[in-house]
């Protein structure tokens, strides 16, 4: 992979998370202890990418797994309905990722941004 197809994978991800942040944004349904849990969620996500060679075993999986886990229950708990149509939204591109079993070597990292970012396209409605 080149490094612009990377940085164009790191964009799409970032972008994919702040959807994530202007959901719990617009979603005043939301108790706080959920909205904590997935702003954490995604600000973990974002040190990962962010920081990658001060954080060297960084494990994506288990980072986009939690962040499937917070924005499922975000669709949960969410009593909007055309807000929790977008948290699921947000959620199933998430599960697309994690059911693919990202690696956690730095070289896999770099194909897991890309699956991430082809997995995390816009989606309608959110």
């Amino acid at each position: 992979m080149n490094y612009s197809s990377l940085n164009a994978s790191i964009t799409t991800v970032r972008s994919a998370l702040d959807q994530v942040v202007e959901l719990l944004r617009r979603d005043e349904t939301l108790n706080a202890d959920i909205r904590g849990h997935v702003y954490r969620t995604v600000q973990v996500l974002r040190r990962y990418i962010d920081d990658e060679e001060f954080v060297p075993g960084a494990d994506f999986s288990e980072a986009i797994y939690n962040l499937w886990i917070a924005t499922n229950a975000a669709a949960g708990a969410s009593t909007d309905d055309d807000l929790r149509k977008s948290w699921r939204e947000r959620s199933a591109a998430f599960w697309q990722e994690t059911r693919g079993g990202l690696a956690a070597s730095i070289p896999a990292n770099a194909i897991a941004l890309s699956q991430l970012a082809i997995a995390l396209q816009p989606v309608s409605g959110g």
